[in-house]
């Protein structure tokens, strides 16, 4: 699928994600906004990156691996999930950050939901 047609489809597949992705709670990290871009791997071929932004408050506890993956594991299936209707055969990544942590990168972010 070329660069354009999935810049034009990410947002939309990411807002439907959104909707199906953990809600905040005391066992549930609060996400403040999702952040994506479409770029290019080593090869030359696309990859989705998307970059899910936590509150800086969030508790270490909730981000210790045994309560995080469940978390982080409902993310990445709706992400997946919502792109699986695009016909989208491209590698994707989702990562997580601490909005401090945001701060400090170089954006290559194309939108934020």
């Amino acid at each position: 699928m070329p660069q354009l047609e999935l810049e034009d489809i990410l947002p939309a597949a990411l807002k439907t994600a959104r909707q199906f992705f953990p809600r905040a709670s005391q066992t549930t990290p609060s996400i403040i906004r999702v952040r994506h871009a479409v770029e290019r791997d080593v090869l030359g071929d696309a990859v989705i990156s998307v970059w899910v932004i936590l509150a800086e408050n969030t508790s270490p506890a909730l981000l210790r691996h045994a309560q995080f993956q469940p978390f982080a594991d409902r993310v990445r299936e709706a992400v997946r999930l919502a792109l699986r209707p695009y016909n989208v055969d491209v590698l994707h990544h989702v990562r997580f950050l601490l909005e401090s942590e945001e701060a400090g990168l170089v954006p290559p972010w194309a939108g934020t939901l």
